[in-house]
């Protein structure tokens, strides 16, 4: 986090100062800012998957399922501020709204891997996807996340151009950026520790 954050500073305040970045430069931090963030994404499920005594979190799956949200966020965050602070006369990025569809539908499918997986997993682990499903959080799970987060966004990708644009990518990235945030909220939430076996104390 520190070194993503580092690189990511510096090269803010380099093209901010200098009326030109030197293309080897902005390779370089782009290739290292990307490794640093792809750890930054991985590192909360690897933290979390690695916790047996929560059997709904005991798999890569997890690690998957955080990586492709995170992907899916950022492509909402760019297409949201381009939509929202471009000049009227610009073109808002369609390579990031395209990819922000792509990132849509894999994260869906890691979701639906990772309850199939888990739901057959131990007991406690059905009974932390049963929460999510049909429980205590199956509206938030429902609506924030599977609805607002990832249904929505897509049907605005598949309409968007009956619609104005920009109001689509707007709507779109928020979407996607309120179901990522109650999609951890119910993967952490959902979570049941698995009583130990008096042999193993």
């Amino acid at each position: 986090v520190a070194l993503l954050t580092a690189v990511s500073g510096a090269l803010a305040v380099w093209a901010l100062v200098a009326s030109e970045v030197p293309r080897a430069a902005l390779w370089t931090c782009c290739v290292l800012g990307g490794a640093c963030a792809l750890g930054v994404m991985g590192y909360t499920g690897l933290l979390l998957s690695d916790m047996v005594s929560i059997d709904f979190w005991h798999t890569p799956w997890l690690i998957a399922l955080f990586m492709a949200s995170s992907l899916s966020c950022g492509a909402a965050v760019i297409v949201g501020l381009d939509a929202a602070l471009s000049p009227p006369s610009c073109e808002v990025s369609r390579v990031a709204w395209g990819a922000g569809a792509v990132l849509g539908c894999i994260e869906a499918a890691v979701l639906v891997a990772f309850l199939a997986v888990q739901s057959g997993y131990t007991q406690t682990a059905r009974a932390s996807c049963e929460a999510l499903l049909a429980g205590s959080l199956a509206l938030t799970f429902w609506v924030g996340v599977c609805a607002v987060g990832l249904a929505v966004p897509l049907a605005l990708h598949a309409v968007g151009r009956l619609l104005p644009g920009r109001a689509a990518m707007m709507a779109s990235s928020l979407g996607v950026l309120a179901g990522g945030l109650l999609l951890r909220y119910c993967i952490v939430a959902a979570a049941s520790f698995t009583p130990l076996a008096l042999g193993a104390i």
